[in-house]
């Protein structure tokens, strides 16, 4: 018996010392790109520059310089009605519809924000809300004394 548990054990074993190496690296590239924002929160090219190094991948860059903003202010103002779905919209004005649950990279980075946050907090969020439209624009509804909970904000629009 020791011989198969020694055999398929230590397989297992393996598998999922791997997945969790793999889990690891991901929250670095999302831990990262994060603080990218927090250092360089002035220069937004430069925030895209250094997500790009960690993630080495322009699609992911997008999404990730995007959304870090947008997660970030809904994390903060949950009380304004968000969608699930972000959209696309092509060259020629097509407009698609994507839910965030069928993007890894956003679940992956929306992960990350949650099971960080209490770090996060400790941190200055006014250098990543800066970059949030959403966030300025609750802000201005708030000023003109709209309440929170009957703000519903609209799907982010990304440029494809």
């Amino acid at each position: 018996m020791g011989i198969f548990k020694n055999l398929f054990g230590n397989k297992k074993i393996t598998a999922e010392k791997e997945k969790e190496n793999e889990t690891n690296e991901l929250n670095k590239v999302y831990t990262k790109s994060i603080r990218a924002f927090f250092e360089y929160f002035e220069n937004p090219d430069l925030i895209q520059d250094k997500i790009f190094e960690i993630t080495q991948s322009n699609d992911k860059t997008t999404l990730i310089y995007l959304f870090i903003p947008y997660f970030f202010t809904r994390k903060i103002i949950p009380e304004v009605q968000w969608t699930d779905y972000y959209n696309i919209q092509t060259e020629e004005g097509k407009i698609t519809s994507h839910k965030f649950n069928d993007s890894i990279t956003l679940m992956e980075l929306k992960d990350n924000i949650d099971e960080n946050w209490q770090e996060y907090i400790g941190m200055d969020l006014n250098k990543i809300l800066f970059h949030s439209g959403d966030f300025r624009a609750i802000n201005e509804m708030m000023h003109k004394g709209l309440e929170l909970e009957n703000l519903e904000a609209v799907a982010p629009t990304i440029m494809g």
